[in-house]
């Protein structure tokens, strides 16, 4: 049954070279969550400047 099947089924269909194999999509995202961190600790830094200085004057 298995040859017969195999036998009429259309040879596999081929896949371009430039397809994403998850490699990319994880890069990005990677890099996504560092910048968003990065902009995070940024705010909250100057958050804390902007209380330093507040307590000074």
């Amino acid at each position: 049954m298995l040859a017969l099947l195999t036998a009429t089924l259309s040879s596999p269909v081929d896949e371009p070279v430039d397809r994403d194999s998850g490699v990319l999509t994880l890069a990005f995202a990677l890099a996504r969550g560092l910048r968003r961190h990065n902009r995070e600790a940024a705010a909250k830094s100057c958050d804390r400047a902007e209380t330093d200085v507040s307590r000074e004057g």
